[in-house]
Protein backbone atom coordinates (compact mmCIF):
# COMPACT_ATOMS: atom_id res chain seq x y z
CA UNK A 1 0.00 0.00 0.00
CA UNK A 2 1.62 3.53 -0.83
CA UNK A 3 1.62 6.21 1.75
CA UNK A 4 -0.71 8.85 1.17
CA UNK A 5 1.02 11.92 1.77
CA UNK A 6 3.32 13.88 -0.46
CA UNK A 7 6.97 13.37 0.40
CA UNK A 8 7.39 16.92 0.55
CA UNK A 9 5.20 16.95 3.53
CA UNK A 10 6.69 13.76 5.38
CA UNK A 11 8.90 14.75 8.34
CA UNK A 12 11.10 12.66 10.68
CA UNK A 13 9.63 10.51 13.24
CA UNK A 14 9.78 12.57 16.49
CA UNK A 15 10.08 11.04 20.15
CA UNK A 16 6.79 9.84 21.57
CA UNK A 17 4.65 12.33 24.08
CA UNK A 18 4.29 10.37 27.49
CA UNK A 19 2.10 10.47 30.48
CA UNK A 20 5.69 11.58 32.11
CA UNK A 21 5.20 14.56 29.63
CA UNK A 22 1.94 15.49 30.97
CA UNK A 23 2.82 15.20 34.37
CA UNK A 24 5.88 17.72 33.92
CA UNK A 25 3.55 20.27 32.06
CA UNK A 26 0.81 20.36 33.99
CA UNK A 27 3.28 21.02 37.31
CA UNK A 28 4.57 23.52 35.58
CA UNK A 29 1.73 25.77 34.37
CA UNK A 30 -0.51 27.74 35.75
CA UNK A 31 -4.08 26.22 36.40
CA UNK A 32 -5.32 29.54 37.36
CA UNK A 33 -4.10 31.33 34.11
CA UNK A 34 -6.87 31.10 31.18
CA UNK A 35 -3.85 30.82 28.53
CA UNK A 36 -1.96 28.08 30.97
CA UNK A 37 -5.58 25.65 31.21
CA UNK A 38 -5.77 26.13 27.90
CA UNK A 39 -2.34 24.91 26.78
CA UNK A 40 -2.50 21.84 29.19
CA UNK A 41 -6.45 21.14 27.31
CA UNK A 42 -5.30 21.30 24.02
CA UNK A 43 -2.31 18.90 25.06
CA UNK A 44 -4.56 16.65 26.78
CA UNK A 45 -7.34 16.53 23.95
CA UNK A 46 -4.04 15.10 21.30
CA UNK A 47 -2.60 13.03 23.50
CA UNK A 48 -5.61 11.01 24.89
CA UNK A 49 -7.53 11.30 21.48
CA UNK A 50 -4.71 10.39 19.47
CA UNK A 51 -4.91 13.77 17.08
CA UNK A 52 -2.39 16.01 16.12
CA UNK A 53 -1.87 19.72 17.98
CA UNK A 54 -2.85 21.46 14.90
CA UNK A 55 -6.32 19.49 14.61
CA UNK A 56 -8.06 21.24 17.73
CA UNK A 57 -6.21 24.52 17.03
CA UNK A 58 -7.73 27.50 14.78
CA UNK A 59 -4.79 28.79 12.38
CA UNK A 60 -6.42 31.01 10.35
CA UNK A 61 -9.89 32.34 9.75
CA UNK A 62 -12.37 29.85 11.31
CA UNK A 63 -13.38 27.66 8.06
CA UNK A 64 -16.10 25.54 9.05
CA UNK A 65 -14.82 22.51 6.91
CA UNK A 66 -12.08 22.76 8.81
CA UNK A 67 -12.41 24.12 12.31
CA UNK A 68 -14.61 23.21 15.81
CA UNK A 69 -16.89 26.26 15.57
CA UNK A 70 -19.21 27.34 18.21
CA UNK A 71 -21.67 25.25 16.23
CA UNK A 72 -20.28 22.63 17.05
CA UNK A 73 -22.27 20.37 19.19
CA UNK A 74 -20.53 19.47 22.38
CA UNK A 75 -22.43 16.51 24.08
CA UNK A 76 -21.72 15.64 27.58
CA UNK A 77 -22.94 12.30 28.88
CA UNK A 78 -22.07 9.56 31.63
CA UNK A 79 -21.34 6.20 30.45
CA UNK A 80 -21.20 2.36 32.04
CA UNK A 81 -20.05 2.68 35.29
CA UNK A 82 -20.42 6.32 35.58
CA UNK A 83 -17.42 7.34 33.55
CA UNK A 84 -18.44 10.50 32.07
CA UNK A 85 -17.40 12.01 28.72
CA UNK A 86 -17.46 14.74 26.19
CA UNK A 87 -17.49 13.94 22.75
CA UNK A 88 -17.71 16.51 19.64
CA UNK A 89 -17.25 16.46 15.60
CA UNK A 90 -14.10 17.72 14.22
CA UNK A 91 -15.14 18.43 10.37
CA UNK A 92 -11.65 17.71 9.19
CA UNK A 93 -8.53 15.33 10.49
CA UNK A 94 -5.35 14.53 9.02
CA UNK A 95 -6.45 11.08 8.43
CA UNK A 96 -10.17 11.33 7.73
CA UNK A 97 -11.11 14.27 5.34
CA UNK A 98 -14.49 13.62 5.91
CA UNK A 99 -13.91 14.35 10.29
CA UNK A 100 -14.12 12.48 13.24
CA UNK A 101 -15.57 12.66 16.36
CA UNK A 102 -12.89 13.52 19.04
CA UNK A 103 -14.02 11.58 22.09
CA UNK A 104 -12.90 12.91 25.91
CA UNK A 105 -13.58 10.26 28.19
CA UNK A 106 -13.13 10.84 32.11
CA UNK A 107 -9.99 8.71 33.18
CA UNK A 108 -9.79 10.24 36.23
CA UNK A 109 -6.26 11.62 36.75
CA UNK A 110 -4.75 14.59 37.08
CA UNK A 111 -4.14 14.31 33.40
CA UNK A 112 -7.87 13.56 31.55
CA UNK A 113 -8.71 15.47 28.96
CA UNK A 114 -12.20 15.53 30.09
CA UNK A 115 -11.07 16.95 33.28
CA UNK A 116 -8.85 19.55 31.41
CA UNK A 117 -11.38 20.10 28.67
CA UNK A 118 -14.54 21.30 31.70
CA UNK A 119 -11.86 23.35 33.69
CA UNK A 120 -11.11 25.45 29.94
CA UNK A 121 -15.03 25.97 29.36
CA UNK A 122 -15.40 27.12 33.07
CA UNK A 123 -12.26 29.24 32.92
CA UNK A 124 -13.32 30.69 30.17
CA UNK A 125 -16.94 31.74 29.98
CA UNK A 126 -16.63 34.93 29.03
CA UNK A 127 -15.64 34.16 25.27
CA UNK A 128 -18.74 35.51 23.30
CA UNK A 129 -20.51 32.38 21.95
CA UNK A 130 -20.03 33.13 18.12
CA UNK A 131 -16.32 32.51 19.04
CA UNK A 132 -14.74 28.65 18.80
CA UNK A 133 -15.15 26.73 21.55
CA UNK A 134 -11.13 26.39 21.88
CA UNK A 135 -10.09 29.86 22.26
CA UNK A 136 -9.21 31.01 25.45
CA UNK A 137 -9.43 34.22 26.84
CA UNK A 138 -6.66 37.35 28.20
CA UNK A 139 -7.09 40.37 29.53
CA UNK A 140 -10.57 40.62 27.93
CA UNK A 141 -9.29 39.87 24.72
CA UNK A 142 -10.76 36.65 23.24
CA UNK A 143 -7.23 35.13 21.42
CA UNK A 144 -7.10 33.36 18.44
CA UNK A 145 -5.00 30.03 20.22
CA UNK A 146 -2.63 28.73 17.32
CA UNK A 147 -0.94 31.87 17.54
CA UNK A 148 -0.47 32.08 20.74
CA UNK A 149 0.62 28.42 21.32
CA UNK A 150 3.17 28.46 18.66
CA UNK A 151 4.79 31.72 20.50
CA UNK A 152 4.49 29.52 24.01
Amino acid sequence: MAKLALQSSQKPRRDLVTIDHLRVLHCHLDHTNAFNISIFMIVCIAFWSCCRLCEPLIDTKPDPKVHVLPSTSIRHGVAVKGMKFVNFNAPHTKTKADGDTINLSDSTCNYSAFSAFEHHLTSNMDIPPDAPPLLFQDSGKVLVAYEAYMVY
